[in-house]
């Protein structure tokens, strides 16, 4: 097999990279348009750029302009620019927001119309000579022959193509990465972990690109931490550590950007690219949100690739199957997004139900894109969706979901996450099956051993689903409703053993509050009963009884309602059951 690899004609990094490209730069024309923002200007990075050029007696004109991510708006205002100031070729100073404009301005400046022409076409032809000079290390623009621009009329981030994007010369010189704040290092850093992790993983992975994308994640678990830490401490900033630790993340994020250039993106950046658009989330910060759930919901097509870098990390071991050196890097993934203090779509400040009602356009978008399609699992849009709906019940273990309006929704999270392997282990002699004539009218529950509950929970926790798709209700003895993940139903999974170590799953309301837990049954009816294959949900209030087992039949389970009189110290009452059994 044959392999093309195209990267940019010259690449100048290190410690004196400006200085040694000066000449090279300075070469390219007669008068440059330097694109970049105010925060650029103010630091005086763009000074650094402008004192290079008036030494060489080259003209420049400044387009600060870039505001935010860029627009189609943006880079119209940049042509602008361009046109009055008879420019004649393009700098961008500054992140991947400056650099994709920078290359946008390149295709309308010689091509006419209007960026948004160009969405679903490869750009050809010779553009403008460009340099680009990062300033945070993460999004790898200056090596890739790609650009994103947000269509402002259709809310869509534009993933455009075309090789003459492509720099010619491309600059990573550490000195303009000291000055990144904390959270701009963590969303960059994290940025170019997409990037590298997702071009070793992608189907367009080749054995140049292998090389460049281990290297990459090598260095960002080793030195994203060191920076992130120092970020904002003036008086490290020039540390030996600090300077060494920021050249090292400038280099991943050129190899991480050299790669995915040649690989291509997965799933992650083609899910991320639509969060961005419609609700301004900064790319990286996007990218790092999906980051674990995406991971976790594709890697088993691909564990051998997601176990090398386990092992590349040292995160595993050789004595580490790929499936579970492929865990501990997702581990190590998320770990890592923790630390640099990543929030979710909630925590940011999205609201909830605006999220949710944008995941059809947004699934529509992501797949559009072609990005997921390069992922080894083969994603649906129903794939996509579920992996949407997931960032927004993540956080606090005590939450109540809402209902989901698509009932096969938890049915296919099931799926994904191997069920019918989890079915096994309540299937075989270890499960003892419980008969009480009296309270069953001659129906069996199923009980286990906590042995055998520890390894099905086990089972899920490797397939991580405990913090990101499935929600417990478990009532003790007294009836006290304890909602949170499976995780944390692990810790206190003894306290729902009766002194013959066996375990009941019986959901209740709170006798108390007589609140309805239908919510509750929707969300956990379908993966609890997937473990014990029938059960039990008991209320005082027959309304209740009415609406869980109607719940349950819409997920497809058998369910029949009873009544039971009993009592305890001469008070007597009546208990509504309902008995949901095998799947219908």
């Amino acid at each position: 097999m044959s392999y093309q690899f195209i990267m940019p004609k010259q690449v100048f990094y290190g410690e004196g990279a400006l200085e040694q490209a000066a000449s090279v730069i300075s070469g390219c024309g007669s008068k440059a348009l330097i694109v970049t923002d105010p925060v650029m200007v103010k630091l005086q990075n763009v000074k650094c750029v402008t004192e290079l050029l008036e030494k060489a007696g080259v003209g420049y004109a400044i387009f600060d302009g870039v505001t935010g991510e860029p627009t189609d708006k943006m880079v119209e205002a940049g042509r602008t620019v361009w046109e009055s100031e008879g420019c004649d070729f393009l700098i961008a100073v500054g992140g991947g927001s400056p650099i994709d404009t920078m290359k946008a301005i390149g295709v309308v400046a010689v091509k006419g119309g209007s960026i948004n022409d160009w969405y679903g076409k490869e750009i050809t032809g010779t553009l403008p000579p460009m340099a680009a000079i990062p300033t945070t290390s993460g999004t790898g623009s200056e090596a890739t022959q790609f650009t994103i621009i947000t269509n402002t009329e259709a809310d869509i981030k534009m993933l455009l193509k075309g090789r003459t994007l492509m720099p010619d010369i491309a600059v990573d010189d550490p000195r303009f990465t000291m000055t990144a704040p904390p959270a701009i290092t963590a969303a960059t850093g994290l940025d170019a972990l997409c990037h590298a992790a997702e071009a070793y993983t992608s189907r367009k992975a080749q054995p140049m690109t292998d090389t460049l994308a281990v290297s990459a994640v090598k260095r960002i678990f080793r030195y994203l931490p060191v920076c992130y830490a120092a970020a904002g401490k003036t008086e490290e900033k020039d540390s030996r550590e600090i300077v060494e630790a920021r050249m090292q993340m400038s280099l991943a994020a050129l190899e991480a950007g050299i790669a995915f250039n040649n690989a291509s993106v997965t799933v992650i950046h083609g899910m991320s690219r639509p969060i961005g658009a419609l609700f301004h989330v900064p790319h990286g910060v996007s990218n790092a949100m999906l980051l674990p759930a995406c991971f976790e919901y594709v890697y088993r097509e691909a564990a051998d690739r997601f176990a090398d870098l386990g092992r590349a990390i040292k995160a595993a071991d050789e004595a580490d199957g790929d499936q579970e050196a492929a865990e501990k890097f997702i581990r190590a993934c998320k770990e890592l997004c923790s630390a640099c203090h990543i929030p979710m779509p909630v925590e940011y400040g999205i609201d909830r139900n605006a999220f949710l009602e944008k995941i059809p356009k947004m699934t529509e978008d992501a797949l559009a894109s072609g990005s997921p399609g390069n992922t080894k699992k083969e994603l649906s849009a129903e794939d996509i969706t579920a992996i949407y709906k997931s960032l927004i019940f993540m956080g606090n273990p005590y939450e109540i979901c809402p209902v989901y309006e698509d009932e096969n929704y938890l049915l296919r999270l099931v799926e994904a996450s191997d069920a019918p392997d989890l079915l096994t282990v309540y299937s075989d002699e270890k499960a003892v099956p419980y008969f009480n004539s009296d309270n069953c009218n001659g129906d069996d529950f199923h009980y286990t051993t906590l042995e055998r509950m520890q390894e099905a929970v086990d089972f899920w926790l490797r397939s991580y689903r405990d913090k990101y798709f499935v929600r417990w209700a478990v009532i003790d003895k007294k009836a006290a409703c304890a909602v949170g993940t499976i995780e944390l139903f692990r810790r206190r999974a003894a306290d729902y053993f009766d002194d013959c170590g066996l375990l009941r799953l019986d959901l209740r309301s709170d006798y108390e509050k007589e609140e309805p837990i239908c919510s509750i049954l929707e969300l956990i009816v379908l993966p609890a009963f997937a473990l014990f294959e029938c059960g039990m949900v008991a209320t005082k209030i027959p309304a209740f009884a009415k609406e869980r087992r109607k719940a349950a039949e819409r997920l497809g389970f058998t369910a029949s309602r009873e009544s039971l009189v009993g009592g305890e110290d001469g008070k007597n009452y009546t208990d509504y059951h309902v008995l949901i059994k095998d799947k219908a």
